[in-house]
């Protein structure tokens, strides 16, 4: 069973207010990025990078099957959320469950 903040992303998803994988690293208008802890090194660079150039929050707290498990996919790397107020609710969400 999912916790609240993954189940959180999948309404977001069907709310249109998600970007997955390395889309995200074209993206303009995104307020918080979901990296894997488990992400590839090169790929980490690539979003570390993007990150840091955007001055953007980053969550680390799930593995990419989990992330993948929580939208219907083998496995998600990054997600992106676009809006603010959703972003400011998954981190809402996240601190309520630790």
């Amino acid at each position: 069973m999912l916790d609240k903040p993954l189940s959180f992303l999948g309404l977001l998803n069907k709310g249109g207010n998600l970007i997955f994988g390395e889309t995200l690293l074209h993206s303009r208008n995104l307020n918080l990025i979901i990296l894997a802890t488990d992400v590839a090194p090169a790929q980490g660079k690539k979003f570390e990078a993007f990150i840091a150039k955007h001055g953007l929050l980053v969550d680390r707290t799930y593995t990419k099957a989990q992330l993948g498990e929580a939208l219907g996919y083998p496995a998600l790397s990054a997600i992106g959320i676009r809006n603010r107020k959703a972003a400011k609710a998954y981190l809402e969400k996240l601190e309520a469950k630790e």
